[in-house]
């Protein structure tokens, strides 16, 4: 092994430990944006520019504790590992191994817009390696009817939101993102192992910010969530409807409606839901870039009150005319934390969280207590 890079391995015997439908290469990996384990270990990285979702078989064998993972000076330790400068180093998401604890992290060179995507672990002692891609195990699915060249989505090339957010429930690996069909925006399922077709959902939601149903609003992060049995899936969308879609309906061809069950602010966008539970309650944290982090009581979500056209509008009555910037629907406190990058579980006590100081600017990967989410 090469100084500063992670080879998994040995290849074969994990080729043959999932069955074989993996298989040992170099994959043609176009851009890494969006990251999610599986709970065997199985790396799934969201490959928006090439429309496709990759499972790799990191064969993490290590074990990282809270006390590892801290790293103070994460961008210019990064950025000296890839042989660049902080500025020039964009992390576009983080993982945490179920297994090992160990991180990863999708990172790009900003100044190189072809470059080519890097993965980084995070390993015991806070040591950075790059992870090889030469000779991984590993699969590749292909996901139909990506957004057409030249269409625009919140201002970017359609292509970047063809995966925005992706989650694994009960053997399924679910991926939020745009299409090119009539409701654009869109939930694809695919089985894990990769040996099925692609179930393919297109989705609308009741925006009150806008006072109207959309169908080409994207997600931009999601998380499961379970009721007495019954599964669904909690969306965040842009400016900043929280939308509830139970799976069951997420059928093959569908045009269903989501449950708005909150406004969280508009003039925002969520970068991840954390689910999680804490003394018989269950907490949803929402990290977002234009606010501070929030926290949500998401005990009982399916018997919160339906935000639709027949529900009062605080944006037209509240003081000062400022209702749109407020929250409503489901009650969000605010956490007091900002510069929240990117937010995962850790364990049963810590969520874990790339952060920018707001007044260094330095980048650091630390650990938040739960339930309140305090360093």
């Amino acid at each position: 092994m090469v100084a500063g890079s992670f080879v998994p391995g040995p290849a074969r015997d994990h080729v043959a430990a999932h069955g074989g439908w993996l298989h040992i290469g170099a994959p043609d990996l176009r851009s890494a944006d969006i990251l999610t384990f599986a709970p065997d270990g199985l790396l799934l990285v969201g490959d928006s520019r090439g429309s496709a979702v990759f499972a790799f078989d990191v064969a993490d064998a290590g074990t990282a504790t809270s006390a590892d993972v801290t790293v103070s000076d994460l961008d210019s330790r990064m950025a000296a590992r890839l042989g660049t400068t902080p500025r020039d180093i964009s992390i576009r998401d983080l993982a945490v191994h179920p297994k090992s604890h160990n991180v990863y992290l999708s990172v790009v060179r900003r100044r190189d817009a072809d470059s080519a995507p890097i993965l980084v672990r995070v390993s015991s002692g806070g040591r950075l390696d790059v992870v090889s891609l030469s000779a991984i195990p590993f699969a590749r699915a292909s996901l139909p009817n990506p957004p057409r060249p030249g269409v625009e989505v919140e201002g970017d090339p359609g292509w970047k939101w063809t995966i925005s957010a992706m989650t694994v429930m009960d053997g399924r690996l679910y991926v939020a993102g745009m299409s090119n069909e009539e409701f654009s925006s869109t939930i694809r399922q695919l089985p894990l192992p990769f040996t099925g077709s692609v179930v393919s959902t297109g989705i609308r939601m009741y925006h009150a910010h806008h006072v109207r149903y959309e169908t080409e609003a994207p997600i931009t992060a999601f998380a499961p969530y379970t009721f007495f049995g019954t599964r669904f899936l909690v969306a965040a969308y842009s400016c900043t409807p929280l939308v509830l879609f139970p799976v069951d309906s997420l059928q093959d061809g569908a045009k269903i409606t989501g449950k708005t069950i909150a406004e969280l602010g508009a003039g925002n966008i969520v970068r991840d839901i954390l689910p999680f539970d804490w003394e018989g309650k269950r907490y949803l944290a929402i990290s977002n870039r234009n606010r501070s982090m929030q926290l949500l009581n998401a005990t009982a979500l399916p018997n919160v009150p339906l935000l639709d056209e027949h529900s009062p509008n605080p944006a037209a009555t509240a003081l000062y005319g400022l209702g749109s910037w407020l929250s409503w629907g489901l009650e969000a406190g605010s956490v007091a934390q900002v510069g929240i990058l990117h937010l995962a579980d850790f364990d049963a006590d810590n969520a874990l969280a790339v952060q920018r100081d707001v007044e260094t600017g330095t980048i650091k990967l630390r650990l938040l207590k739960k339930p309140i989410l305090y360093p």
